[in-house]
């Protein structure tokens, strides 16, 4: 029996990840490391609702990396890459199937139009210089007990927006805040740093599920302020 080796030369700018089963069991359980030292749950269990569907979810996969690009940096092969929901049923990535995994291939740096555009929209520029021009469909690296988000992603802490509230009777209802604080956990290229507290409105807040545990993300621009600490 002859053994199969699989070699690719991916694109410049783009990495071929294997996408599997392994690879994901081995995210959920990751922990990472804070710069006080202390190690903390990367994803948190989410709980169980009443009406819960989670057909819903947006699953994210997560794979190991067999090929990088030469114009590609801070990417190595056999690192776990975290990936954005849509790669599960995005053809267009799609390298093919080798023993039951998916291969993919992904551009590894999200692009920014350099220039505006010269067509409108009604009164708008369809996009102006430093948009989005194609965003990555990689959200993070890990490598050993360190996460590294892709810019524009921001990887928060998974905290609870929900507060108690008193009403005069005496009664307590829950409330969930629209704009909550949250800590930055992994911030790639950002400006924010490990450790800062930030403010977000909730809504702008990506919950992507890994086996049944969240992961919270952001972009980069949709952080409203950080908090200032004395």
């Amino acid at each position: 029996m002859v053994s199969q080796k699989l070699t690719f030369i991916p694109h410049p700018d783009k990495v071929i990840v294997n996408i599997t089963k392994a690879s994901l069991d081995e995210m959920t359980n990751k922990r990472i490391k804070r710069d006080d030292g202390k190690y903390i749950d990367l994803c948190i269990a989410i709980e169980e609702k009443d009406g819960f569907d989670n057909k819903f979810s947006q699953n994210v996969s997560t794979g190991h990396v067999l090929a990088v690009g030469e114009n590609v940096k801070g990417i190595n092969v056999h690192d776990i890459v975290v990936l954005d929901y849509i790669v599960t049923n995005d053809c267009e990535s799609l390298v093919g199937y080798f023993k039951g995994d998916k291969v993919v291939s992904l551009l590894a740096k999200t692009t920014y139009h350099e220039t505006d555009a010269n067509n409108f929209i009604g009164k708008r520029r369809a996009y102006k210089k430093g948009d989005y021009d194609e965003l990555s469909k990689i959200i993070a690296i890990v490598k050993g007990s360190e996460i590294k988000s892709i810019s524009p992603y921001i990887v928060l802490s998974n905290e609870k927006n929900v507060i108690q509230h008193v009403l005069p009777n005496g009664q307590i209802v829950p409330f969930e805040e629209e704009i909550s604080s949250k800590t930055v956990l992994s911030r790639g290229d950002s400006r924010y740093n490990f450790g800062d507290r930030v403010v977000i409105k909730e809504d702008n807040v990506h919950f992507r599920v890994i086996n049944n545990k969240e992961l919270a993300v952001c972009f980069d621009r949709d952080i409203l302020a950080k908090k200032q600490t004395k």
